[in-house]
């Protein structure tokens, strides 16, 4: 076991090389002896939850499936914490980590230094999705949905501000950053595929505040991430808008993290004008540092084909958000390069979910099964 007042500094980027470029297998023994160091040092912020979440990752680990980009979401440490109880937890997960891994020979002592960290291969292939014909993006709400999402077969995912804040019974908009992060620290754990994240407006007031949020969610292995220019349906000023791109650029230099800045000109009772200020902002964002522009709200096919043209850079549309509803063949017809499909998914399955207790409750047939993956299949699916 390494000693407690190791180098964490020289400890966690060893791990994340080793993680680059190797595969575990056998974890058992590994992962009890990480459990046993973690519980010694119970003293420091509560293990009991995170601990819980490494042996149900674990069990999939043990077979051979690569390690993520960061050790299981566990090195995030909850804002609430003070500076002194984060740095402690991220010394203990990362020594914990490195000792279990080398007591059983699986981390060799030359520490691979050449190896590429494989968070920066994911972060390249997402990029170059965008250089593309275009791509379909889904939003996963919650490790379920996107290990199904990875299984059918899209090369990247996304998370849902709204698809996670409605799985936890509240409405879109109503997180902090902690809840969110967590949530998303849960959801990258639980894939191979490279994932953006869903971080609406950066959670704070200042551009500081912006660029620690994306700092955090580097930090757990995301690709990159939404950030929206409008908090509570009232737009930022454009120059302040930008000035939090520009932070949150800084926090991750181009090409270590993929910034989708949203702008919500299309949205609100009046759009008159929407365009030109469209192109305003994302010509502002794009030069603070954005590597994609977000347009939601406009579903009009000649104004979504004129904004492809003039924002310099890949424009991403949602498709399922208006009434009308225009399919990825289509978007990709006109210019676009990234669809997502924000809170749809999650809120069809919501749907079933309503759908099915109503008939449970006027008729009592089970008609809401018929095509339903049996209950063998999904076992067999999330245990591989």
């Amino acid at each position: 076991m390494l000693a407690p007042d190791a180098d964490v500094a020289s400890v966690f980027p060893v791990l994340l090389e080793f993680e680059g470029r190797r595969r575990i297998r056998g974890m058992t023994e590994p992962v009890k002896l990480l459990t046993r160091h973690m519980e010694a040092h119970r003293a420091q912020p509560p293990l009991q939850g995170r601990i819980t979440h490494l042996d149900s990752v674990a069990a999939r680990h043990k077979r051979g499936s690569p390690l993520p980009d960061r050790p299981w979401g566990l090195y995030h440490a909850p804002m609430r914490w003070r500076p002194a109880a984060v740095e402690a937890w991220q010394r203990v997960v990362s020594l914990a980590l490195f000792a279990a891994l080398a007591a059983t020979g699986s981390v060799p002592g030359s520490a691979r230094a050449e190896a590429a960290p494989k968070g920066a291969l994911r972060v390249a292939d997402f990029l170059a999705l965008h250089r593309g014909q275009g791509f379909v993006l889904p939003n996963a709400w919650d490790p379920g949905s996107a290990r199904l999402l990875e299984q059918v077969g899209f090369p990247a995912l996304a998370t849902t501000s709204a698809g996670i804040a409605f799985a936890l019974g509240r409405p879109d908009a109503s997180l902090d950053r902690d809840t969110m992060l967590d949530n998303v620290a849960r959801i990258v754990a639980s894939v191979a595929v490279p994932v953006s994240a869903d971080l609406e407006a950066g959670y704070g007031a200042s551009p500081a505040d912006v660029g620690r949020t994306i700092a955090l969610a580097a930090e757990l292995g995301v690709v990159g991430a939404n950030l929206e220019d409008q908090v509570s349906g009232e737009l930022f000023e454009v120059d302040e808008a930008a000035a939090r791109i520009e932070a949150a650029r800084a926090a991750t230099p181009a090409g270590t993290f993929v910034i989708n800045a949203r702008t919500d000109t299309y949205f609100g009772a009046g759009t008159r004008g929407a365009f030109s200020e469209t192109i305003e902002r994302a010509t502002r964002y794009v030069e603070a540092g954005a590597d994609c522009i977000f347009v939601p709200g406009v579903d009009d096919a000649d104004t979504i084909r004129r904004l492809a043209v003039e924002i310099p850079a890949p424009l991403n549309i949602v498709a399922g958000l208006t009434g009308t509803l225009l399919d990825a063949p289509t978007l990709f017809s006109l210019g676009v390069k990234r669809v997502s499909l924000g809170g749809s998914l999650a809120r069809a399955a919501l749907s079933l979910v309503e759908r099915a207790g109503r008939e449970l409750l006027g008729s009592g047939t089970l008609g809401f099964l018929e095509g339903a993956i049996s209950y063998a299949e999904l076992q067999r699916r999330f245990a591989s």
